[in-house]
């Protein structure tokens, strides 16, 4: 596959690089990157499979968070590491001390309508 560099994407007259990434599924073993992992920049972690709505438990998650970050540390060129899934305050937190790049999170930050304060909340606590 070409480098990074090389590939880009024009969108509204404007040229941006293109970003190879892949979602796993709770139950997706992590061998399935072994072949991926020299071309792409982003692995995203789920904590909740969209197929069924089934969730795994924060420790569960955040040993798999584990196994993904030793994977990838011995690669010379590391994607970034995204977590996503019915995300909470607790487990992006403790996603970012272990090594995550990326938080994505919805509707926990609208919770109670309160999104200023949520917003607020969060990155003081994220350290961002």
């Amino acid at each position: 596959m070409k480098q990074l560099e090389e590939l880009s994407v024009s969108f509204r007259g404007a040229t941006y690089p293109l970003i190879r990434g892949v979602s796993l599924c709770p139950d997706t073993d992590l061998a399935v990157l072994d072949p991926l992992l020299a071309d792409i920049e982003v692995v995203q972690l789920l904590t909740l499979d969209p197929r069924n709505g089934k969730k795994i438990t924060e420790q569960e998650f955040a040993n798999r968070l584990e196994a993904l970050l030793h994977k990838v540390s011995k690669l010379e060129k590391r994607p970034l590491i995204s977590v996503d899934g019915s995300m909470t305050l607790d487990i992006a937190s403790n996603s970012v001390a272990q090594g995550a790049n990326i938080v994505v999170s919805g509707s926990a930050l609208f919770k109670d309508n309160q999104l200023e304060s949520n917003l607020a909340n969060w990155r003081a606590r994220l350290a961002i």
